[in-house]
């Protein structure tokens, strides 16, 4: 333990003395002292033995700094099990995309206002200038997204035949359009999992970013791109993590999947079979499913 004593030139040896230090007994614990003169200011350095017991013990050869002892207590009680922590974590820790209204910005995007909720209202407005103005819609629509219980890397896209709504089930569906990027990121990307692709259009999701761009700008290739906080359970890079080098190799993928979007209409037929081939794989036996792909029930933070 080291404390430092500042004190003025003018000052006496005994002004300096705690009233501690001029006991007998702390004289005993003293090991050295160290006087160190600069001006305007007398420096004294005393280092004494340590207590033998403390409440918390850390054992390093460097001293910590304050704010890593404060943060490391800090997470610790966070993450215990007391009532008060649970319902502190419920209430804010969990929601990890929230703005500053305590609100989840991805269950705004059918209503947002210019006041709250600014990112989302502009970002409207432009797809919308795109549409009305220079009348030329946005080939792709992509929220990026990590989801902490899938594993690997998935879109989630909007069908037409699967949606909630029965006028949306009557009205023509064209599925060449919507499915041609997640085919070729299979192709592309062995990170990609096709089989974990959903194209369900649920009610509670009408308010996202990617059921609004679809229903409401009339963009059909309208996606939500998962990458898991875990890791892969397929394909290549099955048993590892995602790092770094996995993310970023995704993005360069996807930047060559939307590049072959223009191939023509032969190339979409063919893809469009290699995904009803994909379903037949990952489908489960039995589900009685009409999906051009499987669907999962687990998409709670899309």
């Amino acid at each position: 333990m080291m404390r430092l004593h500042c004190t003025p030139p003018n000052w006496t040896a005994a002004d300096r003395s705690s009233p501690g230090e001029k006991t007998a007994a702390a004289a005993e614990r003293t090991d050295r002292a160290l006087d160190v003169r600069t001006a305007p200011f007398k420096v004294r350095m005393r280092f004494t033995r340590a207590p033998t017991s403390c409440h918390r013990r850390t054992c390093s050869s460097r001293p910590k700094s304050p704010a890593i002892i404060i943060r490391r207590c800090a997470i610790s009680d966070l993450s215990s099990s007391e009532h008060w922590t649970v319902q502190f974590r419920t209430d804010y820790v969990s929601r990890h995309r929230c703005g500053l209204t305590n609100e989840d910005l991805n269950r705004r995007w059918s209503k947002p206002s210019p006041v709250l909720h600014p990112s989302i209202y502009h970002t409207k407005g432009l797809i919308e200038y795109l549409l009305r103005v220079w009348r030329k819609p946005p080939l792709v629509f992509c929220d990026y997204h990590g989801h902490s219980r899938k594993k690997n890397v998935f879109f989630y896209g909007c069908a037409g035949a699967e949606s909630w709504c029965s006028s949306d089930r009557i009205a023509p569906d064209e599925p060449v359009k919507y499915l041609m990027l997640p085919a070729l990121m299979h192709r592309i990307s062995g990170a990609f999992a096709l089989g974990s692709c959903s194209f369900r259009v649920e009610r509670e999701r009408e308010s996202t970013a990617r059921v609004t761009v679809w229903r409401h700008l009339a963009v059909a290739r309208s996606y939500t791109m998962e990458a898991s906080f875990c890791g892969f359970d397929q394909g290549p890079y099955k048993g590892f993590h995602l790092n770094t080098q996995h993310l970023q190799g995704v993005g360069s993928d996807l930047c060559e999947a939307l590049g072959g979007l223009s191939d023509g209409a032969t190339v979409d037929i063919q893809l469009t079979r290699e995904l009803n081939g994909e379903k037949a794989v990952d489908s489960e036996q039995g589900s009685g499913s009409d999906s051009v792909l499987k669907t999962d029930s687990d998409e709670d933070f899309d």
